[in-house]
């Protein structure tokens, strides 16, 4: 009942904290057990996001350091966490895995999903650290002494800026791993089957996720999403899921980065450093990114002023929120893997306590409680304008920059479209001799 009405919980705040959820592949098989591997970017929400987007319960496996008190041990498992003990940091309590796996074996039993995180630790970075071997010893575990056909599925979890509010997230559900030559394998070489198929997961998580194997190429990759994405999305072949297609130019950017590091690297470095210039200047006129010309506005000044008010409005109303949450984070989170998931919890609760408030003094002061309702009501119309137009008024902010450039300094505009000209003049010609080789 618990997981259930969290789960619900959480549908809302992800659909508020995220601009956009897209999930790209088959549906979870029904009425068979599975398990899923997925990366682990982001900690906590890691788990609320896949909980959230599964059309069947899940159950979790989670460090067994945080079973150590009897509350939290209820708790956990309220919420379908299961404990799993690592010789690095309980080295004591290891023993009690194999009574885990067992458990883990008769859920599976029951025809329930598992979804474990097989890199053991969560770091927000792209990248994807050494596959444990838990996850494939328990898959082969289980079908070893039950025979029973179990669906392995990797998961690939990315996240445009997990700390950022209305930021993206891209689920990619991948094929099922089959099973029968490392199940084979198992009856002459368990421990050569259980690194084969650690292997074989490790594989599959990279082709699902975007991995970043160099950090110095970060900002790099950052810098062409944002400024040469766009005009890639824009010559690249139509792809039914516009999503899919959006991941699929990320992988193509990062091996485009990972080739000219290897085989042009003067170039690369040319790039990195007039790129890295370019994001500068726009930063110092309080641009992100250059789009020029200005688009023209599809709504009569009258509505877009009105959009405006009712967006400042809504900024000014739910500063308590933001602020609240704000500070809560920045005082209790310690690592920035957990950032993101204490903003989606403490933004959600600070919320539903705001909602209250405002209820029940509206309700006492008036004397009415329609009055409440009526405060419910219009937080509610008013939050969802204020999300809906999020990237609308930041569009708004930039072009009334770019206008006040256009007639005050007229010589830094041009500045600014011959260098952009310039650069996306160059990484046309970087491109094609990408796709050559």
């Amino acid at each position: 009942m618990l997981y259930r009405l969290l789960r619900a919980f959480f549908l809302l705040a992800c659909r508020i904290y995220f601009r956009k959820i897209q999930v790209h592949g088959p549906a979870l098989p029904e009425g068979r057990p599975f398990l899923l591997v997925a990366n682990h970017p982001s900690a906590l929400l890691d788990a609320i996001v896949l909980a959230v987007i599964s059309n069947r319960p899940l159950y979790f496996l989670a460090r067994g350091e945080s079973f150590d008190k009897g509350w939290k041990r209820f708790l956990w498992r309220c919420l379908h966490m299961i404990p799993i003990y690592r010789k690095a940091h309980t080295p004591e309590l290891t023993r009690r895995n194999p009574g885990i796996f067992r458990y883990c074996h008769h859920l599976f039993d029951s025809g329930e999903g598992i979804l474990i995180f097989p890199e053991g630790i969560s770091k927000t970075e792209p990248r994807l650290r050494p596959i444990k071997t838990g996850a494939a010893q328990i898959a082969l575990g289980y079908e070893s002494v039950n025979g029973v056909d179990l669906a392995l599925i990797p998961v690939g979890l990315n996240y445009s800026k997990p700390s950022q509010f209305r930021s993206e997230l891209c689920i990619n559900m991948g094929a099922e791993i089959p099973l029968a030559e490392d199940r084979a394998l198992a009856v002459e070489n368990p421990r050569k089957a259980v690194q084969q198929l650690s292997h074989r997961i490790q594989l599959a998580l990279r082709q699902l996720t975007v991995v970043i194997d160099d950090p110095s190429d970060e900002a790099l990759v950052e810098h062409l999403e944002l400024h040469y994405k766009e005009e890639l999305l824009r010559k690249a072949p139509i792809l039914r899921r516009p999503g899919l297609r959006s991941f699929l130019l990320t992988k193509d950017i990062v091996r485009a980065v990972d080739h000219f590091q290897a085989e042009a690297k003067p170039a690369a470095k040319d790039l990195s450093t007039r790129i890295a210039n370019y994001s500068l200047r726009l930063e110092a006129f309080g641009l992100r990114r250059f789009r020029w010309p200005v688009p023209s506005a599809h709504q009569s000044t009258w509505c877009r002023r009105c959009h405006q008010l009712l967006f400042l409005l809504g900024q000014l109303c739910f500063f308590p929120v933001r602020f609240l949450s704000r500070h809560t984070v920045a005082v209790t989170c310690q690592r920035e893997d957990f950032r993101a998931s204490l903003q989606l919890l403490m933004g959600s609760l600070w919320a539903v306590l705001y909602g209250l408030v405002g209820f029940s003094l509206l309700c006492w002061l008036g004397q009415h409680w329609w009055l409440g309702l009526i405060w419910l009501l219009g937080m509610s119309l008013l939050l969802h304008h204020h999300l809906s137009h999020w990237d609308w008024m930041e569009q708004e902010r930039e072009q009334k920059i770019l206008e006040q450039l256009q007639s005050q300094q007229p010589n830094a505009l041009q500045r600014l479209i011959g260098e952009r000209n310039s650069l996306l003049r160059d990484l046309h010609h970087m491109r094609d001799l990408f796709l050559q080789d």
